[in-house]
């Protein structure tokens, strides 16, 4: 069946994005996951062209489970598709590595076809006490990952021992990047955070509030490519990553934070949340 909104706004006469390119497409992902068919076509929810939506298409496979694939309205690029309504990406608890290469190699697979000619790579591959698998790689831009709220990277979600799909959810628009290689090195990352919490953070606080300041750091510092807010350009940054303690007289306050270290010039770059 198709939805009556998109019968009505074809009466109408509004244009939409490739429909039979989204069907075609969505069927061709399942069959390489290795769903069985035949597909049968259930809905169709299309926006019309220009509209800053997304659109989904609903199909059944040979054994009648429901598939939904959503993509952009902007680009007509699929960019999720479950098993259901809406993939569930909430690991499960007891999650623990997956050492398996036969599972590794399939969602391998998988996420070179979503993530087309990037280069990607595989930064978790775990499994939770639900019976579920869940793998995320990274995209990369020179070898290195997009971090913060643009990040991109691929989910899959499969179950276990078996490894059939279960979902996706692929972000793959990177913005365009500085491509200079680093300057900097983690252990200078380390030293330039230090100094900066030291002796301009950590000292201002002292002397505006009376707050004496504190940290620790979390893990070791990341480095990849960040957007900052307003430009075009994502620059390659090292990301260090810190609990930060604030002790006010009556209490100890602690938040985590992390701190921005431009990796070709040295200079703390700031942000406006935490990055």
């Amino acid at each position: 069946m198709v939805t009556l909104a998109f019968v009505l706004a074809v009466r109408c006469g509004v244009k939409f994005v490739d429909v039979n390119a989204q069907i075609s497409s969505a069927k061709s992902l399942l069959s390489s996951f290795g769903v069985k068919g035949p597909f049968r076509l259930q809905q169709l929810n299309l926006p019309p062209n220009g509209a800053m939506a997304e659109g989904d298409v609903v199909l059944t496979d040979g054994q009648r489970n429901t598939y939904t694939a959503r993509f952009s309205a902007a680009t007509g690029t699929i960019y999720t598709l479950c098993l259901g309504s809406w993939p569930n990406m909430s690991h499960g608890f007891n999650s623990h590595p997956i050492q398996d290469p036969r599972i590794e190699k399939k969602v391998q697979s998988w996420a070179r076809r979503l993530c087309r000619n990037e280069e990607i790579r595989l930064d978790n591959l775990s499994a939770d006490g639900n019976g579920h698998g869940e793998a995320v790689f990274s995209i990369l831009k020179n070898g290195y990952p997009i971090i913060g709220a643009n990040a991109c990277n691929c989910v899959v979600e499969f179950t276990l021992p078996d490894g059939r799909f279960i979902s996706f959810v692929v972000r793959n628009d990177p913005p365009p990047v500085d491509s200079r290689p680093p300057v900097l090195k983690e252990a200078d990352a380390i030293k330039t955070f230090q100094r900066v919490y030291t002796f301009d953070i950590a000292t201002r606080a002292l002397e505006e509030h009376g707050w004496k300041l504190t940290y620790k750091l979390m893990s070791a510092p990341t480095i990849g490519y960040y957007l900052l807010e307003g430009q075009r350009v994502a620059h390659l940054v090292w990301r260090v990553p810190y609990m930060g303690y604030r002790n006010v007289g009556y209490a100890v306050q602690g938040g985590s934070n992390a701190m921005l270290i431009d990796a070709i010039d040295g200079k703390v770059i700031p942000t406006k949340t935490v990055p």
